[in-house]
């Protein structure tokens, strides 16, 4: 896992600048998947006290990953004197299979102090300069405690490889500065049709649009391309589109809602654009949820073990309960 300064752009940033007094996001990434998947996911993200500030959400604005709506909350553990945030999510009924989502599962907003605080910055940094860890799960006093880590199917915990980054906060390097191709960018076709924007993992009874973009030949966009949408399967699914046809715009776009059914399955949405080719995009739907998830209460603490911990949320997620620091909310 990794964490990336710089939301706004693609792949993972690990060294950024921002100007004093600026806000901006940054994310946690699945960089690696474990085997089979994972069925939880924690991370515990500690920076450096000094030009940087996290920006409390409103609940549920922290969580990008699947199914789990999730607030993180800031606590000051004592065994380190450093700011730190610990969130979580484990749903309930446990997942199968694991899921598989690669990039963005955690989303957080930071501001650069106007003026450094720390006089003494850690080795390495200057006193414009903050770093932003995932902390391990290992040497942990206790499971669950604290670190970061996957849970796989029998919920034990996966620690997986972490890398951080570094905030400065101080003079941003002008606009014009030519930049490195992103290497973990995926580029968009330059010809025919493909999906250029839309989510593709949705929960029962949620809904996405569907952005696909024509191209010619040339590579240019094609406005005015008259298309057709179709639900390819699976069988008897009741997911549905609101719309058979649609024509490019300007920007040779041309968008489709998919509103899920009650089934948790992969549904295949077709667009076919006549001379201009075809696409099929595939899209996972979850299933629902009596636990959309949980965060770690501010001042408080997870001591127990893992078992212990999703034990209490069993219960919890009946009777939307806080347990050990853990707050349980059903599904809307």
């Amino acid at each position: 896992m990794a964490v990336d300064c710089d939301a706004s752009q693609g792949g993972i940033q690990t060294d950024c600048t921002y100007a004093p007094g600026s806000t901006f996001n940054i994310e946690v990434h699945v960089t690696d998947l474990p085997a089979g998947g994972y069925f939880i996911i924690q991370a515990k993200l500690g920076w450096t006290e000094g030009v940087v500030n996290y920006v409390p959400a409103a609940a549920g604005d922290e969580a990008l990953w699947g199914p789990c709506t999730i607030a993180a909350s800031t606590n000051n553990w004592t065994e380190t004197g450093v700011p730190s945030l610990l969130i979580a999510c484990a749903p309930l009924p446990q997942l199968d299979p694991g899921d598989t989502t690669l990039g963005a599962v955690f989303t957080f907003e930071f501001t650069c102090k106007g003026t450094p605080e720390a006089a003494s910055p850690p080795a390495g940094l200057d006193p414009d300069q903050s770093a932003l860890d995932l902390i391990s799960g290992i040497n942990e006093p206790e499971p669950s405690q604290g670190g970061t880590f996957f849970g796989d199917s029998g919920l034990q915990e996966l620690d997986p490889a972490l890398t951080g980054a570094t905030v400065t906060c101080g003079e941003v390097p002008p606009t014009d500065t030519p930049t490195a191709p992103d290497p973990t960018a995926t580029p968009l076709p330059d010809t025919g049709v493909f999906l250029s924007s839309g989510d593709t993992v949705i929960a029962v009874g949620e809904s996405t649009v569907l952005t696909f973009t024509v191209k010619d030949d040339s590579g240019n966009t094609v406005e005015g391309a008259d298309c057709t949408f179709s639900i390819l399967g699976p069988d008897g699914t009741d997911a549905t589109l609101s719309s058979a046809t649609g024509t490019t715009d300007a920007n040779g776009d041309v968008s489709v809602t998919l509103t899920a059914g009650t089934t948790a399955e992969t549904v295949q949405v077709e667009a076919d654009c006549g001379e201009f080719g075809s696409f099929v995009q595939d899209v996972t739907v979850s299933p629902t949820l009596p636990l959309t998830g949980a965060g770690l209460e501010a001042g408080g603490g997870l001591s127990v073990g893992l078992w212990a911990m999703i034990g209490a949320l069993l219960v919890a997620a009946a009777a939307g309960l806080t347990v050990f620091g853990w707050r349980s909310t059903r599904a809307q």
